[in-house]
């Protein structure tokens, strides 16, 4: 029996440009595309490095790593998350 891949539960959010320089212009790691305002994000926990959702979903389906810094997605916390039916007697 082998152990299932931890689950990764990313943070949502739009990303806004408010209070950011007209010059500063972030990049997805993912597509290289500029981030616009209001674009859907997805942040990874373990590093809070973040990407499009769309861009990190399809990430996730094929690797465990940040695509950035190649750390592992998950938190040690969620990693080590026991089922409620593995706690029962």
């Amino acid at each position: 029996m082998t152990a299932a891949a931890p689950v990764v539960r990313l943070r949502y959010f739009p990303y806004s440009t408010v209070g950011r320089r007209a010059s500063e212009k972030l990049v997805c790691a993912i597509c290289l595309d500029v981030f616009q305002h209001g674009d859907m994000c997805g942040e990874v926990p373990a590093c809070r490095h973040f990407f499009h959702t769309a861009c990190v979903h399809l990430w996730k389906k094929s690797s465990v790593t940040c695509p950035l810094c190649r750390g592992y997605m998950a938190t040690q916390q969620s990693s080590e998350r026991v089922s409620a039916a593995d706690d029962m007697v």
